[in-house]
This record gives C-alpha cells, sequence and structure tokens, in this order.
C-alpha cells in the first residue's frame, strides 16, 4: 500500500509538471476522481502563486464541483482547503476587484471553510471563518462579515481561549463593527455626518 501510495503522489506531481511545461493533463485519466481533483487543487494552487487567479479559480472549481463537503476524502478536502485559502488571500490583496473576482474571492474563501471543516482541527476552522469575514468585509458585506467574525470568537472561546488566536478573533471583530459604524454614517443627513469622528481603521 505504502508503494502504490508513493507511486500515486509521483503520478499527481508529473501531471501538475506536465501542466506547467505544455498545459496539457493527458496521463489524468489513469487516476481515480478523487486523486484527479486533488491534481486540479494542486494546479490551482500554483496559479494562485503565480497570480494568475482567474486560471486558478477555474482550476478550484473543476477540484470542488459536484462533491459534497461532507463526504470528501480528507487528503482532498485539505488540497481544496489550503487552495481556496491562498486563493481568497490573493484576491483580497487586489486593489480593486470586478464583480466576478469578488464573486471567485468569495467562492474560494467558502470552499476552504467548508473542507477545512472536514480536514482540520478547530483552529483551521476558526481561521477559515477568519478569512471569509475578512472576504466579505472586502465585498463590501459588513453584517454577513460579522456573522463569520462571532463564529471564529465563538470557536477561540470554545476552545481554551488560545491567546494568539482570540488576539486575531478581537481585533477582526473590531475592523467589522468599524466598517458597520462607517456604512450606518453614510445614511445620516450630510449635516450630521460631521459628528461621527473618522478613524484610522481601514
Amino acid at each position: 500500500n505504502g508503494v502504490a501510495s508513493q507511486c500515486i503522489v509521483c503520478q499527481r506531481a508529473k501531471i501538475v509538471a506536465q501542466y506547467f511545461v505544455d498545459q496539457t493533463t493527458d496521463h489524468i485519466v489513469d487516476l481515480e476522481d478523487v486523486d484527479q481533483r486533488r491534481v486540479f487543487a494542486q494546479i490551482a494552487n500554483e496559479l494562485s502563486a503565480m497570480n494568475e487567479l482567474e486560471q486558478a479559480s477555474t482550476w478550484l472549481a473543476k477540484a470542488a464541483n459536484g462533491i459534497d463537503s461532507d463526504q470528501t476524502a480528507e487528503p482532498l478536502a485539505r488540497s481544496i482547503a489550503i487552495t481556496g485559502n491562498n486563493l481568497a488571500c490573493q484576491y483580497e490583496e487586489l486593489e480593486t476587484r470586478s464583480e466576478a473576482q469578488v464573486e471567485r474571492m468569495l467562492e474560494a474563501a467558502t470552499l476552504a471553510l467548508e473542507n477545512w471543516k472536514v480536514a482540520g482541527g478547530w483552529m483551521q476552522e476558526e481561521r477559515a471563518e477568519y478569512r471569509l469575514a475578512m472576504s466579505l468585509l472586502k465585498a463590501g458585506n459588513p453584517l454577513q462579515a460579522k456573522v463569520h467574525a462571532d463564529r471564529c470568537e465563538a470557536i477561540c472561546r470554545q476552545n481554551g481561549e488560545d491567546a494568539f488566536e482570540l488576539f486575531y478573533a478581537n481585533d477582526l471583530l473590531m475592523l467589522v463593527h468599524y466598517h458597520l459604524s462607517q456604512q450606518n454614517k453614510l445614511k445620516l443627513a450630510e449635516g450630521d455626518q460631521q459628528y461621527c469622528e473618522n478613524s484610522p481603521l481601514v
């Protein structure tokens, strides 16, 4: 079994390498569905690192489409979760995003969260909640971001209140509340807005 597993790992690596040489994945048909999907996720991750975000999103979708995250094998879930997280971060770092890019950013962050629930522990799930909240803030939706920021903090408190993780969870909540206050400020009459102090947070 160990030798067979090593062979499959080598096959996956060769197919990924082949894609970056000649953009083909001819030998992928020799792999089982789960291993094909892991190849797709790996290609997506490499493309994300190269800042080829649209292509990365396409390959990530191929890895995840048609599978139920509750029934996903842990190695595949981990591959999709890592790639989704990295891709969401790359989209968040863009200075501006089109509507399509916002949609892909949220899809990536959502996939990361769904799959870390399968493949990770409480810390991976908590950090995935953090990532999705940040993506929602970048998408201009602080109200929905608050849902995930609250979950992020709740997971920390349920698991021993790790000081490092809790610091980031609280920092996230502060950022979410700032964005909510700025949204509410815009609803005020222009004359009343002067009474709302600006914050250096962004």
